[in-house]
């Protein structure tokens, strides 16, 4: 954008730029919110030697950074093959967007966040689906392997975030209410009662909606990768909020041992489909419901452990995959 003003410099006689909204989103972390907004930017100037206006349509995505709660943040952001600071945000502190050329896909993103007791690093890969007007933020990210605190991913970092690319498929997005032939208030009393009941008298509880939401993960490099996904490696869990979203926690725990994930070898340009469900938790199952008609906001969260890359094995490298604000229709 500001390069094409540049070049026009010598022949306009004015310049009016016009922003139209194409998507918006944003995705929240426990220490900072990021908003991002892809535009269409139409830029008009009066060209002298035609005696014309003339218009020059661009695309432009607009990152906004902010701290929450007492925290400092301060990183770097990788997107289209540039780097962009972050510099030192304040709780509240109000900083300029970051302008991009272009409709940003995905993102490196690397920041450190300071508060009086200590210092946390996140380092994410970001990827961005559209559903309908809404942006759907995809987080893949990794605790620092380095210790240091330091806000610049080391090596081994980038490696694995740069071998692992996810992508989002919202396949339906409208599902029928079923209330077993209840009300609404009836079918949500009953879920709660019998969560008060003992395990022994309970029965057994209704299963939850089936839904067509799929994560992937694809090997984005040349050799092998190995993680470990499921049971206490990696839990799954689902949080919601309209429709008459709620969880039912059915306590009982399934062993008391520690169980292993299932360890899954992804070849070079393979993939693994992740199957995203009502049902979460690890040891004791979390059943979540609708229990009334209306739009429903759904945010996933998928854990795991990275054990191998490029043929050496990694000990204990946690990973999250994290996608928030994905709109579901409930009807009747």
């Amino acid at each position: 954008m500001n390069n094409i003003i540049m070049i026009l410099t010598a022949i306009v006689y004015s310049v009016i730029c016009n922003a139209s909204v194409e998507s918006k989103g944003s995705y929240e972390t426990e220490n900072m919110v990021i908003d991002i907004v892809l535009a269409d930017v139409d830029t008009t100037h009066y060209d002298q030697k035609k005696q014309k206006k003339m218009t020059i349509s661009t695309k432009q995505t607009l990152i906004s950074l902010k701290a929450k709660h007492n925290y400092v943040v301060v990183g770097k952001l990788t997107t289209n093959g540039k780097t962009y600071t972050i510099p030192q945000n304040n709780y509240m502190q109000k900083l300029p967007a970051l302008k991009i050329n272009g409709h940003v896909k995905d993102m490196l993103l690397q920041y450190a966040v300071r508060t009086h007791k200590e210092t946390k690093t996140i380092r994410s890969k970001l990827t961005i689906t559209k559903q309908y007007q809404n942006l759907l933020v995809t987080a893949f990210y990794i605790r620092s392997l380095s210790g240091s605190g330091g806000v610049i991913a080391t090596e081994k970092e980038l490696e694995i975030l740069n071998a692992i690319d996810i992508v989002l498929a919202v396949k339906q997005d409208t599902y029928k209410l079923d209330l077993d032939g209840m009300t609404s208030a009836e079918f949500s009393t009953k879920l709660k009662q019998w969560k008060k009941k003992s395990p022994r008298v309970r029965g057994e509880l209704k299963s939850p909606p089936i839904i067509i939401i799929d994560l992937f993960l694809l090997n984005n490099s040349k050799h092998q990768v190995v993680f470990e996904i499921g049971k206490d490696s990696g839990y799954n869990s689902i949080k919601g909020k309209g429709a008459g979203f709620l969880s039912i926690n059915t306590v009982e725990m399934h062993t008391t041992q520690y169980i292993y994930g299932e360890h899954v070898r992804l070849q070079p340009e393979g993939y693994y489909h992740i199957p995203l469900s009502m049902k979460s938790g690890s040891r004791s199952s979390v059943y979540n419901f609708w229990t009334t008609t209306g739009k429903c906001q759904l945010d996933f969260q998928v854990n795991g452990m990275v054990r191998e890359l490029n043929g050496v094995e990694i000990f204990s490298t946690a990973f999250t995959i994290d996608t928030s604000g994905i709109e579901i229709y409930v009807i009747k």
